[in-house]
């Protein structure tokens, strides 16, 4: 090997060990955050398995290798106790809040949310409800990080709700135009799914509460519904079939 081959191989390695030591401290700060951090462990050992193989075989190069592979050991095993305890510090983190959790991983019911969890990727997405409704998804799947976001979704619930006396005013309104569009004198019964329909559209944006009644297209009840409850099911459904079509 000549000088020169020997200069330019010592500041290849030069480089791939300033690379590495970076990647080494940015590990370390990984390594003692809260929780461990498994899956951003995982990940980071990942992006060191290029740099460790670009060392030219020596004490050095072994040794490094040697700690990668316990560490990538020592970080599943760590991966597999937080999937254990989740569930558990989850709850601990939520205390106080009135919302429990219920359910088996990766699925759970968390007061009025569910949250999946990908355990494989790290991360969690959260639902409004049954997943009716889809409210963040990429999480980091952190339980006291997850706690923090479902206080205040429910938080932000808690202030949007109406008070009763609005409710009543909806619902009255509500009403009026489910007898509106129906055909049938105020007073008369109707379908309780019919106004739990027109709900929406007393809090939805203006063009949407301005549309006329006339232009929802409900079917009229018919008298002999009310005895026959396969009538009355058939009818609810073509009812929430109409109003989603004139959405």
């Amino acid at each position: 090997m000549t000088m020169g081959e020997l200069l330019a191989l010592l500041k290849e390695l030069a480089v791939h060990s300033q690379r590495l030591a970076k990647r080494l401290a940015a590990y370390q700060q990984l390594a003692t955050g809260p929780g461990g951090n498994p899956h951003a462990r995982e990940r980071a050992l990942s992006e060191m398995v290029g740099l460790l193989a670009a060392f030219p075989a020596g004490d050095l190069g072994q040794q490094a290798t040697e700690w990668h592979a316990a560490e990538t050991q020592a970080v599943q095993e760590l991966k597999e106790q937080a999937r254990f305890e989740f569930g558990r510090m989850l709850s601990a983190a939520l205390e106080g809040s009135g919302m429990t959790v219920r359910g088996q991983l990766p699925v759970l019911r968390v007061g009025l949310f569910t949250l999946k969890a990908d355990f494989e990727a790290g991360t969690a997405t959260v639902f409004w409800g049954p997943e009716i409704e889809r409210l963040r998804g990429g999480l980091k799947l952190d339980p006291s990080g997850l706690a923090a976001a479902l206080r205040n979704w429910q938080e932000s619930l808690r202030k949007k709700a109406a008070v009763p006396e609005e409710l009543a005013r909806r619902l009255h309104a509500a009403y009026k135009r489910v007898c509106a569009a129906t055909g049938v004198a105020e007073g008369s019964r109707v379908f309780l799914v019919h106004i739990l329909a027109e709900l929406p559209r007393q809090s939805g944006p203006r063009e949407v509460r301005g549309i006329p009644a006339r232009q929802v297209q409900l079917r009229p009840v018919p008298a002999e519904a009310g005895r026959d409850r396969g009538g009355r099911r058939r009818e609810a459904a073509a009812a929430r079939r109409q109003l989603r079509r004139d959405d």
